[in-house]
């Protein structure tokens, strides 16, 4: 753990900013740090925390639905749950877009946030996706082409947007039943930039 000048600290008291080396994921605002005796113990404890919470993600394997999907039997008179995935590119933007879809619940289907975090969508946001019937929407971020590959391959719906508003829109028109026909984006290839050369006076 370090200040801001890169110098070694012990503590970090509340408003003090610091830089901690050592996480192989993002931690959520909100989230406790736990100290224990030894790395191993922490290790144990992080492996059997990723578990439950792994099983808890895939206890009710239920049939993928698309937002479009939600539309139609919501305007057929169908009663469910819209369980969204929410990903974006900073902790904040999550929260207040989280925030937001829960007040478009009303009384024909209620919002469920199943998870949120910060990051590109990845291939166990799809699996969580496809095992609990949600929905992946990502703000400012884009699936890594084994996600994309894997979420047609499960038929995950993945909607990605760069203004809030369009979003709540398009949700709360799902909610309605009045969803627009749907635009997709079609990946035909990927390319790889090996080299860029910059040309003087063009």
């Amino acid at each position: 753990m370090f200040d801001e000048r890169g110098n070694r600290v012990a503590e970090a008291p509340p408003s003090r900013p610091v830089q901690l080396l050592g996480f192989d994921g993002i931690p959520q605002a909100g989230d406790q740090f736990i100290a224990v005796e030894s790395d191993s113990e922490a290790k144990s404890i992080s492996i059997t925390r990723q578990q439950l919470k792994r099983e808890q993600g895939f206890k009710q394997v239920l049939s993928v639905m698309s937002l479009d999907d939600i539309s139609k039997q919501i305007s057929a008179g169908a009663v469910r749950n819209l369980r969204v995935i929410l990903k974006g590119d900073v902790d904040g933007s999550v929260e207040a877009l989280a925030d937001s879809l829960l007040r478009l619940s009303n009384t024909e289907v209620k919002v469920e946030i199943v998870h949120r975090g910060v990051g590109a969508i990845s291939e166990n946001d799809v699996t969580l996706a496809a095992a609990s019937d949600a929905i992946i929407i990502g703000f400012h971020v884009r699936p890594n082409l084994d996600a994309r590959k894997l979420a047609a391959e499960d038929h995950v719906d993945i909607r990605l947007y760069s203004v809030i508003y369009d979003c709540i829109n398009e949700i709360r028109s799902a909610l309605e039943g009045l969803l627009a026909p749907e635009e997709r984006e079609e990946i035909t290839a990927t390319v790889t930039v090996r080299e860029t050369f910059k040309v003087p006076k063009v």
